[in-house]
């Protein structure tokens, strides 16, 4: 086998605890988490203002000396998990036409 099997309920639970549990005072505070997050990113963005960037924010962020903690960086890592699975569950539902989150 080339890839090894894989538990899927305890990778996505694995995912939903990197957010859950590094973001300080808990899901209550991930509107202040994600504006803190967001302001460490430009900070840590090269000035460029009429150009995009050529790698993406994280890779640009780590680059250009912008020290990002592990625990900020695995909540990240877990929103951006659960952003996808809400956009993944939505476009099936759009697609299928199920009626469940319209």
């Amino acid at each position: 086998m080339i890839n090894p099997p894989l538990n899927l309920v305890d990778t996505v639970t694995r995912l939903d605890r990197m957010l859950e549990g590094n973001i300080p005072g808990g899901l209550e505070n991930l509107d202040q988490f994600s504006r803190q997050s967001f302001r460490a990113s430009q900070r840590g963005l090269p000035a460029r203002r009429f150009r995009r960037p050529q790698q993406p924010v994280p890779v640009c962020t780590y680059r250009h000396g912008q020290i990002i903690d592990d625990a900020m960086l695995e909540a990240i890592i877990g929103a951006d998990f659960r952003f996808s699975c809400i956009n993944m569950s939505f476009s099936a539902d759009v697609l299928t036409q199920a009626g469940y989150t319209c």
